[in-house]
C-alpha cells in the first residue's frame, strides 16, 4: 500500500512520521518550497525568525505528553515562563494560564524531522485526483497527471484548499462554510538597548496582537546585547481590511505600534520583512468539522481546523488520520 499525503505542514510530516515507523510506503506533496505550513521561518539576509505560529499552547493532556516527549528529544523546549500584556500603555506580567512551547532550532525543525527529503515533492502542487475503482488514486500535479497510483490520498493543506480538492474529487457533495480570519506577520531587526525583559508581548489595545522576540527561543542564533529580532503580528480585523495588498500600510503600522510598546524610537527599527497569512485562523465560535473520510475510497481529509485550530488541532488531526491508516 502506497500512500499520497497533501501538504507538509504539522499534520502531513506527523503523519508521515507514523507511517514510515510502520514501515508503509507514502509520499508527500507540498506546493511551497520546503516543509512547515503555519510553522514556517523566513530567512532574510539580514537574520532568522518564525513568520508563522509563535508559541505552541497546550490544554489537552495527551497532546501536553506529545510536547514533553519532544522536550526530552531536545527539539522542543517550554517558552516562555513569563509572557506580558500591554495594556494603557503600559507592560504588565503575568504568569501564562496554559503552558507553551517552540520548536528548536526553528518552529518548522520539527517538520524536518519527522520527514526526509527522499519522501517529499516540493513545489507540487495538486490540482485535481481520481480514483480508479479497485486500483486507487490517480494525482495531478503542476497540472500533470502522475503515472503512479495510490491507495490511499491524505489531504492535509488549509480547509479552503481542502474544500476546493475535494469540491473537484466529488462535485456532487456540498462541503460546508468556515470563516477565516487573516494576520500579517512582520519581522524586524531592532538596532537599540532595550528597557523591558520581555519577550512575548501579547496587546489589545493597539494594532498588533502579539510582539514575539524571535532571537530569545532556545536554539536561535545569539546577536549583540543592542540588537534583537521582533515578529509582530497585527491583529486579524485591521489584516483582513488591509489585506494581501496593504503591505506597506500594514508594516507602517506594525512599526509604530512597535517602538510604542517597546518604547523606543521607529529609527531604530529596520530591515522589516512581511507575510500575509490568509487563512490564519477559522473564526471564534465555529464548530470544527472533524475529519472528512471516503472510507470506500480511502481518501482522508484533516488539520488543524478538523479539530479546533492551531498546532493542538493539527497534532489531533495527525493523530487520527494515521489511526485510520494503520487500523
Amino acid at each position: 500500500m502506497t500512500i499520497a499525503i497533501i501538504g507538509a505542514g504539522f499534520t502531513g510530516c506527523l503523519v508521515a512520521k507514523h507511517l514510515q515507523q510502520a514501515n508503509i510506503p507514502f509520499h508527500v506533496f507540498e506546493k511551497s518550497r520546503g516543509r512547515g505550513g503555519r510553522l514556517s521561518n523566513k530567512r532574510p539576509a539580514w537574520g532568522e525568525f518564525d513568520a508563522g505560529a509563535a508559541v505552541v499552547p497546550v490544554s489537552r493532556p495527551d497532546f501536553s505528553e506529545f510536547m514533553q516527549t519532544l522536550v526530552e528529544q531536545g527539539v522542543a523546549h517550554v517558552w516562555p515562563q513569563q509572557s506580558y500584556d500591554y495594556a494603557e500603555q503600559q507592560l504588565k506580567s503575568h504568569e501564562r494560564q496554559r503552558q507553551s512551547f517552540v520548536f528548536s532550532p526553528k518552529m518548522s525543525a520539527i517538520c524536518q524531522t519527522w520527514l526526509a527529503d527522499e519522501h517529499l515533492s516540493c513545489e507540487s502542487l495538486l490540482t485535481s485526483a481520481r480514483y480508479v475503482p479497485d486500483q486507487g488514486w490517480l494525482v495531478c500535479i503542476n497540472e500533470e497527471w502522475r503515472p503512479e497510483v495510490y491507495q490511499r490520498l491524505v489531504i492535509t493543506v488549509p480547509w479552503p484548499q481542502t474544500k476546493t480538492l475535494l469540491s473537484h474529487i466529488y462535485p456532487h457533495t456540498v462541503y460546508p462554510d468556515v470563516s477565516w480570519s487573516s494576520c500579517w506577520s512582520i519581522g524586524f531587526k531592532i538596532d537599540a538597548v532595550l528597557t523591558t525583559h520581555a519577550e512575548l508581548i501579547l496587546s489589545q489595545d493597539c494594532p498588533i496582537q502579539s510582539l514575539i522576540r524571535n532571537d530569545a527561543k532556545p536554539g536561535r542564533q545569539p546577536l549583540p546585547v543592542n540588537q534583537s529580532i521582533w515578529v509582530a503580528q497585527l491583529n486579524h480585523q485591521i489584516s483582513g481590511e488591509l489585506g494581501k495588498e496593504g503591505q506597506q500600510q500594514a508594516m507602517a503600522l506594525a512599526k509604530a505600534a512597535v517602538a510604542q510598546v517597546l518604547n523606543i524610537k521607529t529609527c531604530n527599527i529596520h530591515d522589516e520583512l512581511a507575510h500575509f497569512w490568509r487563512y490564519a485562523r477559522s473564526e471564534q465560535g465555529q464548530k470544527p468539522l472533524g475529519l472528512i473520510q471516503q472510507p470506500n475510497e480511502g481518501l482522508l481529509a484533516g488539520g488543524d481546523w478538523s479539530f479546533g485550530g492551531a498546532v493542538q488541532g493539527a497534532y489531533q488531526a495527525a493523530k487520527s488520520i494515521a489511526q485510520q491508516l494503520l487500523t
